[in-house]
């Protein structure tokens, strides 16, 4: 036993170095994401080297948006663009909707929609694609941070690492930078209402990770789109029922959605309102380079889906 730990533990620091330039820092700390924590009194450090905007600002003179990461970090944007659309089609096609109420969100886009044109009306279509749209905003800045090669070394350490019951060095996975403690963390919370037990029973472990199967299991699961989506939606119902979103405005629920997601269901929801303040996005909070807000760029990127990829 002791050997086959040594020998996990060698392969993590081999591939770990291996990859270490070639992709982006992990998302801050939250669920299991670790790469410097996120706290309600942080405050981030500007950038070393100004990068200028239009009109001749500098990134340091205002915040700065999605838009602006599309034109500083162009490829990232247009993959994450490529895994938006196929998760998407995924999503649309499984259904994997949450459970929790979402008419607030369909009756804020049929407002807009008529504000436009009082004849408007919203298919059942729509209004999957509308879900969908919501749901992938909360990830969406993840698939900016994926990389593939990196993901595929980092997965494939992970695999040995925790099925071999070690919680160290363990990478996220997928393009929604997902980890195993997320996942047993979801689990447990799905575990504590009998509704969303029933609907996400195909991920019911019960949060358990004491095995090398169950470990194992779970790093199978989160190898897939599927499962993420799977994933991805109980977090949605849960953090719907614990800060009672149901009912709030969708920006408002996309920033504490987005916030929870990349900084961690432990904090209460004046917390993540602080937290969603910080700018620890891409690599960590006080890191160089992390200029944006995490929670700013999911609610910029379902703005700029809804109004019909325009960032105007």
């Amino acid at each position: 036993m002791r050997l086959k730990k040594a020998l996990c533990f060698i392969i993590c620091i081999f591939s770990f170095v291996l990859s270490f330039p070639l992709g982006k820092k992990d998302k801050a700390e939250g669920l299991g994401e670790e790469s410097g924590e996120v706290n309600a009194d942080d405050l981030p450090l500007e950038a070393e080297d100004d990068f200028l905007l239009e009109g001749g600002e500098t990134e340091s003179e205002r915040d700065l948006t999605l838009k602006d990461f599309a034109t500083m970090h162009n490829s990232d944007f247009v993959s994450a663009m490529d895994y938006y659309n196929q998760t998407k089609m995924l999503l649309k096609k499984s259904e994997c909707y949450p459970v929790c109420s979402l008419n607030k969100i369909i009756a804020e886009r049929k407002k807009q929609l008529r504000a436009k044109d009082k004849k408007a009306v919203l298919l059942e279509e729509d209004e999957k694609d509308i879900k969908a749209v919501f749901m992938l905003s909360i990830v969406f800045p993840e698939m900016m941070r994926y990389s593939a090669f990196r993901d595929e070394i980092e997965t494939r350490v992970t695999s040995v690492m925790y099925s071999c019951g070690s919680d160290s060095l363990i990478c996220s996975i997928g393009y929604m930078q997902m980890k195993p403690n997320f996942a047993s963390h979801i689990e447990r919370c799905v575990k504590n209402y009998p509704d969303l037990e029933e609907r996400y029973g195909m991920l019911n472990q019960e949060g358990k990770d004491f095995t090398f199967d169950q470990r194992r299991d779970r790093i199978k699961r989160l190898k897939t789109i599927d499962y993420q989506i799977q994933y991805l939606s109980a977090f949605i119902d849960y953090a719907v029922k614990r800060y009672n979103l149901s009912e709030k405005e969708p920006e408002f629920q996309l920033k504490i959605l987005s916030t929870a997601y990349n900084a961690g269901l432990s904090y209460s929801i004046d917390d993540l309102e602080q937290i969603a303040k910080v700018k620890a996005f891409p690599n960590g909070t006080n890191a160089k380079g992390s200029m944006w807000n995490y929670s700013a760029l999911s609610i910029q990127f379902y703005n700029y889906i809804t109004n019909g990829f325009s960032f105007d």
